[in-house]
């Protein structure tokens, strides 16, 4: 397995609309609808209707008459939702995080619910389906309370969370995080549930609440409950933004890997008990990963990185200057200088820890001959029903 401590470009010749990372596996749809996955495919999640691991993108051939808007992936499992409110699933069932009422592995994408979605999520080894008049939807593992129905068990069909007018929704690893209203007319406020062990619920530390604490419902943030939040991530961490691209964080960020025998002893963690907004820092998007966080700046698009990078995951190393490998932990959000020049559109974390970021559109009929002769990826699964994706590229970059 080749591994990159720098960000590599290369140019993939289908524009890419959204992006999505699970353990090790990775979805992409392009700018007309259609899927690729590609990495590791143990348990179905890439789609294919095999389990081979694929290492380069390859298109889910059963989702190919379907305009599919957005991807989410867990650990093993992945989600799709369409332009049209459809929602389907595929990869690990043995928790129920397909929704399918079974337990089974599905190497081909499931139709979960036909219309009337319009936001979905993927947590470790659950599901969330947000229905167009705010009832949200979930399924799988309940076992730390991630459900928020107020019991911890698994469920392998879709139970309606009550009371609450959902407006948005990020499943973690074993906690969920939504925005909602509990009366009518009243705000929209941040609530969390499931497990606290790393800090996630953003529960006052005055309040007394254990770190073994299980929230089997949703609990407001009350630290945030003065803020107009517009959009909320989170994996072990959860972090929100308000609509003034203010950034609040809280929860930890993990080293997915440990050292090595022998090795001095380091922290593997980085950990921020309760809300905290991030100063002089403004942004468009955050993605949160296990051992990373990837923001990109508002206005310039500059990517803004933080984490425990043990393994080399923020990319910070010189590859190119006799492998100066930099593994230090970053504690504040850095600026991601291998991508300072380039302006970020999406990123998506890899919770292996890996990077994928993709950045500005280029058209080849205006691109220069050092830019078009850039390491190109082509997929061999292109079919005439969508050769329109052709006419441009993506810059696609890879940590």
């Amino acid at each position: 397995m080749q591994t990159h401590l720098a960000p590599k470009i290369c140019s993939f010749n289908v524009v890419i609309r959204s992006i999505a990372c699970g353990l090790r596996h990775s979805l992409f749809v392009s700018e007309s609808g259609h899927v690729y996955s590609m990495g590791s495919n143990s348990h179905g999640q890439l789609g294919i209707g095999e389990l081979l691991d694929k290492h380069t993108p390859t298109l889910v051939e059963a989702l190919l008459e379907a305009t599919v808007s957005k991807v989410s992936c867990g650990l093993q499992h992945s989600l799709a939702l369409t332009s049209g409110g459809a929602a389907y699933a595929w990869g690990q069932g043995r928790f129920g995080a397909l929704g399918n009422g079974r337990s089974e592995n599905q190497a081909e994408p499931v139709q979960v619910v036909n219309a009337g979605i319009v936001d979905l999520s993927a947590g470790g080894s659950h599901s969330g389906f947000l229905q167009d008049n705010g009832v949200l939807f979930v399924c799988g593992e309940g076992s730390q309370g991630q459900l928020g129905i107020g019991q911890c068990e698994q469920a392998f069909s879709l139970q309606a969370v009550p009371g609450h007018v959902v407006k948005a929704l990020a499943c973690g690893e074993a906690h969920t995080a939504i925005l909602s209203q509990t009366q009518e007319g009243g705000p929209f406020t941040v609530k969390t549930c499931g497990a606290n062990d790393k800090y996630q619920l953003g529960m006052p530390t005055a309040s007394g609440v254990k770190r073994d604490h299980i929230q089997k419902t949703f609990h407001e943030v009350s630290i945030l409950k003065s803020k107009t939040i517009v959009s909320i991530k989170c994996w072990n961490m959860t972090a929100c933004i308000d609509d003034k691209h203010n950034l609040f964080v809280w929860g930890a960020l993990v080293s997915h890997k440990q050292p090595e025998a022998g090795a001095k002893p380091r922290h593997t963690a980085l950990c921020i008990k309760q809300p905290e907004q991030v100063s002089n820092l403004k942004v468009a998007s955050i993605e949160i990963g296990a051992s990373m966080a990837f923001a990109i700046e508002h206005k310039t698009k500059t990517a803004f990185i933080i984490g425990t990078n043990q393994g080399g995951e923020l990319g910070l190393s010189k590859e190119d200057e006799g492998q100066l490998i930099d593994t230090e932990q970053r504690k504040v959000f850095t600026v991601q200088e291998a991508l300072k020049e380039k302006p970020v559109e999406m990123a998506a974390l890899g919770k292996a820890g890996y990077v994928l970021a993709i950045g500005t559109v280029i058209n080849p009929a205006k691109a220069d001959d050092e830019v078009a002769s850039q390491n190109t990826v082509s997929c061999q699964q292109e079919t005439k029903t969508h050769q329109e994706d052709l006419w441009k590229m993506n810059e696609y970059l890879r940590d």
